[in-house]
């Protein structure tokens, strides 16, 4: 009886090391499988906004590093030097890359967020709040002050030589030449009257009024941050001629000097 029971156990033992085993080749194989690299997941987050990145500009990237779907480990791709690569791209501003224990590899992208788009005469930009600056290159969605100018965007701080803040950023100047577009867009007479905003070789803020005169000088680039007065004369002055109904008869109008307005015949 005692040498059944002692077989008995032997078998049950060795069994149990079958098991094991078993097991253990079981979970060595679906841990191999899961740390194969099976598939990309992109995310633009702000598509709905901007089109200047897609995915096949993501999956480009991804390429060049010769990683093989089905074959890499997903713990062998460098997520650091994809990430570094796809910030290269000027039209992303942000950008997140990880690995998934699914083995997937994920790239989140936040695309370069403008603020104002400026046409100059090399092209048309696109500028964020910290005065950075690419190329439209796709769709914005959204509604942001479209600017023209006949000088570099970049030389604007050049206008400012000559006042105190000679030591302003174009940034800075950005921040301000959106606070007054936006001004004019909120306000009810101007919004409907200004359907531009130029600033011309000499520096100066010229309004292309719907009706009445072709141009208008509201002021310099560098009082535009103070144009309480310059804007108040101008709506003085289109108060008074569309009572006097002469909206067509001045080509010009500069009110940019002190206290006056300086309107030239057609």
């Amino acid at each position: 009886m005692r040498k059944l029971i002692s077989k008995f156990g032997s078998i049950t033992v060795a069994l149990l090391l079958v098991s094991l085993f078993v097991y253990l080749v079981v979970s060595y194989v679906n841990s191999n499988s899961d740390s194969i690299w099976n598939s990309v997941k992109i995310d633009i987050v702000d598509t709905d906004k901007y089109s200047f990145v897609s995915e096949l500009d993501v999956r480009n990237v991804i390429n060049d590093f010769n990683y093989t779907i089905e074959k890499t480990h997903i713990d062998s791709i460098d997520i650091y030097s994809i990430k570094e690569r796809l910030l290269e791209n000027n039209y992303i501003n942000k950008v997140s890359v990880y690995t998934g224990i699914d083995g997937s590899l994920n790239v989140v992208v936040s695309q370069f967020e403008p603020v104002l788009t400026i046409n100059t005469p090399v092209g048309l930009y696109m500028l964020n709040v910290d005065g950075e600056s690419v190329l439209v290159n796709g769709i914005i969605n959204v509604d942001i002050p479209y600017i023209t100018t006949e000088n570099r965007y970049n030389e604007f701080n050049k206008f400012y030589r000559n006042s105190i803040n000679n030591d302003i950023s174009i940034a800075d100047i950005v921040g301000i030449i959106c606070n007054f577009a936006n001004r004019i867009r909120n306000d009810n007479l101007l919004s409907n009257l200004i359907v531009q905003i130029n600033i011309n070789l000499k520096g100066e803020i010229e309004l292309i009024p719907r009706f009445g005169a072709d141009i208008v000088v509201l002021c310099d680039l560098v009082d535009l941050e103070k144009c309480d007065n310059y804007i108040y004369k101008l709506k003085r002055f289109y108060e008074n001629i569309s009572s006097e109904n002469n909206l067509e008869v001045f080509s010009v109008v500069n009110v940019k000097y002190k206290n006056q307005v300086v309107p030239n015949n057609k």
